[in-house]
């Protein structure tokens, strides 16, 4: 949590027990909050998009220790099934801000098995492909080439290496 919040005022101090609040957050209304950092930080944005930095419903915390499986929110939509190691569903908020989502129900399945293999039995409707099935999705004339598509994606990948170990 320190990595993400330790840019607030006050949030260092809290995080080791030697103050009682954070000056750096204040609630403005039922529906703001205001946040100051210690410095300018171009990326501090971004930092508040990790669930580390989610505004969370106090009187639902405190309510159940289990709070986290039966999650509450504004957005577009709302959880109706969970099933651990099975699956989740997700209906559309008729009341979301931006209005109710084209998609009336999103199912996630979270078993085992190929998802390429589920997409084929036509369980799933998108599914990922590993790198051994890349030269086949790519191929126009098999099965699959009529339905591989790319995008771009905004991420960062790399590799570190331990320098201080020997091959």
């Amino acid at each position: 949590a320190l990595a993400y919040l330790g840019d607030i005022v006050g949030v260092r101090e809290y995080f080791f027990g030697l103050a009682d609040d954070v000056p750096g957050i204040q609630v403005v209304d039922d529906r703001t909050i205001q946040l100051t950092i210690d410095s300018p930080k171009p990326y501090f944005l971004a930092k508040l998009t990790y669930p580390t930095a989610f505004v969370v419903d106090r009187e639902q915390v405190e309510s159940n220790r289990n709070w986290t499986r039966r999650p509450n929110g504004t957005g577009p939509y709302k959880l109706t099934e969970w099933r651990l190691g099975e699956r989740i569903v997700l209906e559309a908020n008729e009341n979301y801000h931006l209005g109710a989502p084209a998609l009336k129900e999103a199912v996630y399945l979270l078993a085992g098995g190929s998802a390429l293999t589920r997409w084929e039995n036509d369980e799933l409707d998108v599914a990922p492909i590993s790198v051994n099935d890349v030269e086949r999705a790519r191929d126009p004339g098999s099965d699959l080439g009529p339905f591989y598509s790319t995008w771009p994606q905004f991420s960062i990948s790399y590799l570190a290496f331990n320098l201080e170990q020997p091959p």
